[in-house]
C-alpha cells in the first residue's frame, strides 16, 4: 500500500521496511519454515535490486555528470528517489 500510494521519501525507508519485515519473519516463525526462508530471498532480491540501482545511477553519473556539483546530502537521486551512499543492517 505504501509503495502504490508513493508513501515513501527514500529508497532507504522502503529498506528499513523491508528489513523490519524479514526480521519479523525469522524471529516469529522456524527456522526452515517457508516464511523464514522467503524472507531471506525478499532481503536477498531488494539488496540486489538496490545494488543494481545504485550501479546505474553511478554508471550515468560518469557518463554524464551532473553540472549543479555534490548533492551535499550524503547521497543520490534515482527516478525520485534518495539513495543514501550507506545502508543499514
Amino acid at each position: 500500500e505504501r509503495v502504490r500510494n508513493h508513501k515513501y521519501r527514500s529508497v532507504g525507508d522502503l529498506e528499513k521496511d523491508i528489513f523490519l519485515l524479514c526480521h519479523n519473519a525469522q524471529t516469529f516463525n522456524l527456522e526452515g519454515s517457508q516464511t523464514y526462508e522467503d524472507s531471506i530471498v525478499i532481503k536477498s532480491v531488494f539488496e540486489s535490486a538496490r545494488q543494481r540501482i545504485v550501479t546505474e545511477h553511478d554508471e550515468e553519473e560518469e557518463k554524464d555528470p551532473p553540472t549543479t556539483g555534490s548533492h551535499g546530502d550524503n547521497g543520490a537521486r534515482v527516478e525520485g528517489f534518495f539513495i543514501p551512499t550507506s545502508t543499514c543492517e
